[in-house]
């Protein structure tokens, strides 16, 4: 079986076999000790996948690629690879409806582990050995249609396997007046009316934060001659700066935490601060902190009403 390489930087062969997957990923499980099991085993692949060949590296890559690009051109919205639930198969969430996919090719948990772990750079690696768990971003290029294509990931501990998910980023960002807000509510969030205060986009998970809070950027970069910095894990729409200056700084990528990323940003000149998540007291802190200072701030919730979303803040800031 052949698949096309994907990668966008020119390599010397035009295909990629899955024998030759396969051969590297068994050849490299040969250096697995015999007596690493579970947890153990998926930090000794952590600590050295980095010691693959170069060229392997980029074969392992390519075919993750076309995987990917297999899913979108399905119409997939998630792939979901590696861990023990998977029992070696690829899964794709098509219409809303997650099944194996039959006509891909099947990895045991450590082929999937590896081809996972040759997607991170090194502090990626190191969190994810510490955290069990790491939100990032993975950008791939599809040569069909001439694009990047950028991909929400998570990957994590599953009784003590490694397991992928990855979500299809949308490739246009929607237009806030198709979300269905008040006049009066895009007003006060404009930075152009109100030059300060915290604006916080909040839900359940799927109901559109993320993409309420790029078209909310969006609408800035189009007529507000800002400086805007986005704090993100993982960051998903990349913005070309046009009006605003926007600057990308993905957690665990280019800052170690929101918290630090958010006092960061202080010392960045900003207009607006952007953080992808109030996930923790320490962000939340520095959210309202910053908030204080006289800049604008939009952040998301895992709340369902403006009642829940301050009990939740309270809660999480002086949980006694």
């Amino acid at each position: 079986m052949e698949v096309q390489t994907l990668s966008q930087a020119p390599v010397k062969k035009n295909t990629v076999s899955v024998e030759e997957v396969k051969k590297i990923l068994a050849d490299f499980k040969e250096i697995i000790p015999q007596d690493l099991r579970g947890p153990d085993k998926v930090l000794f692949l952590l600590e050295n996948t980095s010691k693959l060949a170069a060229e392997s590296k980029i074969v392992l890559k390519d075919f993750f690629d076309y995987l990917l690009i297999s899913m979108i051109e399905r119409d997939a919205s998630d792939i979901e690879v590696g861990g023990h639930g998977n029992e070696g198969y690829i899964w794709f969430r098509i219409y809303g409806i997650k099944e194996r996919v039959m006509d891909l090719p099947r990895f045991t948990e450590d082929e999937a582990a590896i081809l996972i772990i040759n997607l991170l750079n090194t502090n990626q690696r190191k969190y994810l050995s510490v955290a069990k768990n790491l939100d990032f971003s993975y950008t791939c290029y599809y040569e069909r249609k001439k694009i990047n294509v950028r991909f929400r990931a998570d990957a994590y501990f599953e009784l003590d396997t490694l397991a992928l998910n990855m979500r299809a980023i949308n490739l246009n960002v929607r237009p806030l007046d198709s979300l269905g807000f008040h006049p009066n509510v895009i007003k006060v969030m404009s930075h152009n009316y109100i030059k300060f205060g915290l604006s916080l986009i909040t839900g359940i998970t799927g109901s559109g934060k993320s993409t309420t809070l790029d078209a909310i950027i969006d609408e800035h970069n189009k007529f507000d001659p800002a400086h805007v910095i986005i704090v993100a894990s993982p960051i998903e729409y990349v913005h070309r700066s046009n009006k605003c200056i926007i600057k990308h700084r993905e957690v665990g990528r280019d800052v170690l935490s929101f918290k630090d990323g958010v006092i960061q940003a202080m010392r960045q000149d900003p207009d607006i601060i952007v953080i992808g998540e109030m996930r923790d007291p320490e962000t939340i802190l520095a959210a309202l902190e910053v908030t204080d200072t006289g800049h604008k701030v939009f952040s998301t919730l895992h709340t369902s009403s403006a009642v829940e979303s301050i009990d939740r803040i309270v809660a999480e800031v002086n949980p006694h």
